[in-house]
């Protein structure tokens, strides 16, 4: 890659190209802005990946390696700093979305209040957060349908109120004891769980990037 001394000037730089730092390049791009997304990881090909999870997770193929990019924390400002792998999200163009299940739920509208539900609970800094689900959800909806989500509106007793269903048909239920798509070992057949335990104790069909049918030619 050749790197310019002097590159041109742009109205937008985005620090990480991950599922939220794309999605709002996608956005700006698309309204004419001029945009530089700044990543510090490898930009992956498709060839690069595979499953063998001693690579992935044992030797950091994917998971950020402890050595090289360490994440710290500390439970209050006055203690010592330690280095723990926790939330193992993959470092590098696409962030989390290379290696994950799918599944893209909604928050609830209690989600986004949950202190006006809770109340004060001691040794806690809960708060409810500064918008609502009512005003976050046209930009759900924008969402499953760029990504073209496979799910039942409705079928979430618990989800909040739609402006639009999903894109694409539910994926199938799956059988007791095991999930369709999912081969042991890789052999055959689609790749990816599709339910999750969830489905158990509350059988509604989840709703998922991995769309039923063919979607914006994917």
């Amino acid at each position: 890659m050749a790197y310019k001394t002097k590159p041109q000037k742009t109205d937008v730089v985005i620090i990480g190209a991950g599922a939220s730092g794309a999605a709002a390049a996608k956005v700006l791009c698309e309204a004419g802005v001029k945009v530089v997304a700044l990543e510090k990881g490898p930009w992956r090909k498709k060839e690069s990946f595979g499953g063998d999870e001693l690579a992935n997770i044992n030797r950091y193929n994917l998971w950020p390696d402890p050595i090289l990019n360490p994440r710290t924390w500390r439970e209050t400002e006055t203690d010592e700093t330690r280095s723990e792998m926790f939330c193992p999200v993959p470092q590098m163009v696409g962030g989390g979305t290379v290696h994950w299940q799918g599944w893209l739920p909604r928050f609830t509208p209690n989600d986004f209040r949950l202190r006006t539900v809770v109340g004060d609970l001691p040794g806690t800094t809960l708060a409810d957060w500064p918008i609502t689900y009512d005003e976050l959800e046209p930009y759900y909806t924008r969402v499953e349908w760029a990504f073209g989500v496979s799910g039942q509106a409705g079928a979430n007793a618990a989800e909040g109120p739609r402006s639009k269903g999903y894109p694409c048909p539910p994926l199938p239920l799956p059988p007791l004891g095991g999930w369709p798509g999912f081969r042991p070992g890789g052999g055959g057949g689609s790749v990816g769980p599709l339910c999750g335990w969830w489905f158990f104790w509350d059988p509604y069909r989840w709703c998922c990037r991995r769309s039923t049918r063919n979607w914006c030619g994917r």
